[in-house]
């Protein structure tokens, strides 16, 4: 649940540098978005005691973990959602 709040992080400058109000819609937008990134760091936490489990060290565990192909449909996402994030005036 950590990462809701670190997610944060970026979506409110990105507003400001946007110039784009915060609506309703946006804040729709942005439920989604704190969905996303708890079931990313779900797989990823999952990803991570599963090679505990293996016996793998945890650098080891760390640097896969970033190359983990639960990431990929995550990433392919975000160009598709990019014109919701431009304003329409």
């Amino acid at each position: 649940m950590a990462a809701i709040p670190l997610s944060m992080i970026g979506i409110m400058p990105g507003f400001a540098l946007t110039g784009v109000y915060f609506s309703a819609t946006s804040m729709s937008r942005v439920i989604a978005l704190a969905g996303i990134v708890v079931r990313n760091s779900i797989v990823l936490l999952e990803f991570i005691l599963d090679k505990k489990n293996e016996g793998m060290a945890l650098a080891r565990r760390l640097i896969e973990a970033g190359g983990h192909p639960g990431r990929v449909p995550s990433c392919s996402r975000q160009p598709a959602r990019q014109p919701f994030s431009v304003p329409c005036r």
